[in-house]
């Protein structure tokens, strides 16, 4: 009785369940913790994690998802689904972040919140603070209390999805409203199984569900759900994105050429660059680019952002075909005819222009090259400074600033 009355003084217990405890149930059970509240405005934080969906497929395996959720509202704005966790399954909800991002015409989120695995491969680049988001919180390992999408996982997996699917929960789970049913055949537990496609299907219902469920703060929003929490609490700061970059991250990419002086193709489509000029921007003799993009919603790709050497060149729209017949031509072929005659006149007036800037060869008289050669160079004497303090403070003191901005006035 002596030794456990010792062992269980306060630090002891402590420091024994330290030993003896895994690191989860050491953290959850003594170790203390922050004490925080959610951002006032949304957008000021999103946090990301992956998970895989509770329910198996045939093959016993489980879906993977990656989640991306806005901290003050709660809200799903981001998802991706695959068999495998890998890094193509985090970059895939980025992109639908942003995708649902430009649709509803909200601005850059200022923070991200993110866990090493999956990511770390992206620390110099996507997710390297400054770089795309102004601030970039990377979670201490093994404290999955830290990390805020956590807690909605939970929220998400034994709110709408117990709701509305068969076999969510845990069946260790100390809740016993947790537990998932289960049907015992010939002494064995057994669970139902599904297919990969239905289990995203079902996945999206959820997200759909969640997003629209009342915000669980209803004192401080009362009767809004939490897309609402969302889109009318914006934060005022939240800025514009810079495309070009954030696609060279997250985008496709594919090897092209300009061709015709005029565009490019990518994915059999044709794309126009901005203006003639900006074959100056090229390396010389080389027409070759790379086009970063990234299909929206319905798979249609409207521009692509042109990159060579890794330096920006310029943004490239998809140039649309017009009916070359007049009787049959919409309002939509003539504009689009407009589009296309003002970007060859363009062209022809630069080219034009350029042309008559040329000089002719010409024959210098010799004279002239002996004028040219007799004249003498006038040659200033500079003041060197040594590392002497005395001439240092004697330059000081001779130092006459009215002397210097008389030099600096010429006649051009």
């Amino acid at each position: 009785s002596t030794v456990w009355n010792y062992i269980n003084q306060l630090l002891n217990r402590i420091t024994v369940d330290k030993k003896r405890t895994g690191s989860l149930e050491f953290t959850t059970t003594h170790r203390p913790h922050h004490v925080r509240h959610s951002p006032n405005y949304s957008l000021s934080k999103i946090s990301l994690d992956d998970r895989d969906l509770p329910r198996k497929m045939h093959d016993g395996n489980r879906v993977k998802a990656y989640y991306a959720y806005d901290v003050t509202s709660g809200c799903i704005i981001g998802k991706a689904h695959s068999r495998d966790k890998d890094r193509s399954l985090f970059i895939d909800c980025i992109r639908d972040m942003f995708r649902l991002i430009e649709n509803n015409g909200f601005g850059l989120p200022l923070e991200v919140e993110v866990e090493h695995h999956l990511v770390s491969n992206f620390a110099d680049g996507l997710m390297k603070a400054g770089q795309v988001f102004p601030f970039v919180r990377w979670c201490n390992p093994g404290n999955s209390q830290e990390k805020r999408a956590e807690h909605f996982n939970r929220a998400k997996k034994y709110g709408v999805e117990k709701d509305t699917q068969n076999g969510i929960g845990r069946f260790y789970a100390k809740l016993e409203a947790n537990r998932p049913k289960v049907e015992k055949v010939d002494n064995q537990f057994t669970d139902k199984r599904y297919t990969y496609d239905q289990l995203i299907a079902d996945d999206i219902e959820s997200i759909k569900a969640y997003n629209n469920e009342l915000h669980p703060k209803q004192k401080k929003y009362p009767g809004l759900t939490r897309w609402q929490v969302l889109c009318q609490n914006l934060n005022p700061n939240l800025g514009g994105m810079d495309k070009a970059l954030l696609y060279k991250y997250i985008g496709e990419k594919t090897l092209t050429s300009i061709r015709r002086s005029q565009y490019c193709t990518v994915q059999n489509e044709k794309y126009q660059i901005e203006k003639p000029e900006i074959l100056s921007r090229l390396s010389s003799g080389n027409y070759e680019v790379e086009a970063y993009w990234l299909a929206d919603s319905e798979g249609v790709i409207d521009h692509v952002y042109l990159f060579q050497h890794d330096e920006y060149i310029c943004t490239a729209t998809k140039i649309v075909a017009y009916n070359e017949a007049t009787c049959e031509q919409s309002d939509e072929d003539r504009e689009e005819y407009t589009k296309q005659a003002k970007y060859v006149s363009h062209f022809d007036k630069t080219i034009k222009d350029r042309k008559n800037k040329l000089n002719k060869i010409a024959i210098m008289p010799a004279e002239t090259i002996d004028e040219i050669e007799s004249i003498q160079v006038e040659t200033v004497e500079h003041k060197s400074i040594s590392n002497q303090e005395d001439d240092i403070e004697k330059l000081i003191e001779e130092y006459d600033p009215r002397e210097y901005q008389d030099k600096a006035h010429y006649d051009f």
